[in-house]
């Protein structure tokens, strides 16, 4: 970017662009590889119409949560940008991404009990299982607590995490936080 004039946007373009060429790249060597693991077979796709078609339904669900998730993101970040302009949108996006913390830190907490909910089950543990979702459950509740206690009382830090640097709004950021680190409770 400093010796370029292109500026954000050339730097985008040559993140695609290097990402793009390189995936091409590797995919390129990897079909004309002999030594590849994996190998394309299309003469049984017709057999296994009836399983595609069953996954791509299982996987309808996620993708409507998705687009309606995008959709709604997009209408409340339009109506926010018209009617409460570009600072109070800083102001709502970093409140926002906040909830990114909670959500990177319980996620990293239920990814790991998916394998071990998973062994129990295997065994028919059905004591195990209870014991570990009972244990699991405390564990969520202590960190939502211990997150939402950290953004009641340091929620300028966490304006500063995300690069927050309008200072004539920092109050307002500030009370923003910490009445959205009550959803963390919820």
């Amino acid at each position: 970017i400093r010796y370029t004039p292109v500026g954000i946007a050339g730097s985008a373009l040559s993140t695609v662009l290097g990402y793009t060429l390189s995936g091409a790249g590797f995919i390129i060597l990897y079909a004309k590889s002999n030594n590849r693991m994996l190998h394309f077979s299309w003469k049984h796709l017709k057999s296994k119409a009836a399983f595609m078609t069953e996954t791509v339904k299982s996987g309808i669900p996620s993708v409507s949560l998705l687009l309606m998730q995008a959709t709604g993101s997009a209408v409340i970040n339009a109506n926010i940008l018209r009617t409460l302009g570009q600072d109070m949108m800083a102001v709502y996006a970093v409140t926002v991404s906040s909830m990114q913390i909670l959500k990177m830190c319980v996620e990293g907490i239920v990814g790991v009990i998916a394998t071990i909910a998973g062994v129990l089950y295997g065994e028919m543990d059905v004591f195990g299982i209870k014991k570990i979702m009972k244990r699991i459950i405390a564990i969520v509740i202590v960190v939502c607590l211990a997150l939402t206690a950290f953004f009641m009382a340091f929620p300028g830090s966490v304006a500063k995490l995300y690069g927050f640097s309008l200072t004539e709004l920092l109050p307002v950021l500030n009370t923003c936080l910490r009445f959205f680190s009550l959803s963390f409770l919820v």
